[in-house]
């Protein structure tokens, strides 16, 4: 347990600097009845690195919140929200060179908190920085230069779909597929790429969901199109 004494923003500055340091994937904030468990993921193993009074945590909770541009009053829904060029009292960039990728999930015991992290490194990634085996690098690879087809990619969370989609993109890039006909559909849009088209959409917003932005999409002349998620019949139908 640390002391309630160390400011909040300060503990969670903290843990957001040892994770990015430690090249983690994910950090966690798990309210349990007394206590707020938070762990970090490395390659995949999660491992514990603080326990903090359950008070403290849901202030170190609202601060993310803040920081994410999150409603700090709202706990009893999910909300999803980035941290990014983060600028202190002094002027200088808290961890300007990253992405924070914030999700709250309420439970009985307060709001849960997973931030997913995505370094600038992780930002050019292409298929070859991804050290896959090489036969499956080649099948990617055939992949990627087919002029029509559907691909899915599925796997738990953190196991690198969105890594290798974005990868993909890339690699659609450097082999001088035109930015203009691929556009991504995401909730929330995970990374930027520049040239090609992005739109975020939501699944509790009934003007611009995912069925929608697909629909619209078809009247783009798009030759390739990302969607982040097939999470329901419609999407699913519109999709094929």
């Amino acid at each position: 347990m640390i002391s309630s004494s160390v400011e909040p923003h300060i503990f969670v500055e903290k843990i957001i600097t040892d994770a990015l340091n430690d090249n983690a994937s994910d950090i966690f904030f798990l309210p349990e009845n007394s206590i707020y468990c938070v762990r970090v993921r490395i390659n995949g193993i999660q491992k514990n690195v603080s326990e903090i009074p359950h008070e403290y945590g849901e202030m170190c909770v609202s601060h993310l919140k803040s920081l994410a541009g999150l409603l700090t009053y709202r706990t009893k829904i999910a909300q999803d929200g980035i941290i990014r060029n983060i600028i202190n009292k002094n002027g200088i960039a808290k961890f300007a060179n990253s992405e924070l990728r914030i999700s709250t999930f309420p439970t009985m015991c307060g709001e849960r908190i997973a931030i997913r992290i995505l370094q600038e490194a992780d930002s050019e990634q292409i298929i070859e920085d991804l050290n896959f085996q090489a036969h499956i690098a080649e099948k990617i690879e055939r992949i990627i230069k087919k002029t029509d087809g559907l691909t899915i990619l599925t796997g738990p969370t953190g196991c690198g779909k969105t890594t290798t989609i974005y990868a993909m993109i890339r690699e659609l890039l450097k082999n001088s597929h035109d930015p203009a006909s691929i556009i991504t559909i995401e909730d929330p849009i995970e990374c930027a790429v520049k040239g090609i088209s992005q739109t975020s959409v939501s699944k509790n917003d009934n003007e611009w969901n995912y069925a929608k932005a697909l629909r619209a999409a078809l009247r783009q002349n798009v030759k390739t199109l990302i969607i982040g998620e097939m999470r329901d019949k419609e999407i699913v139908k519109v999709a094929l």
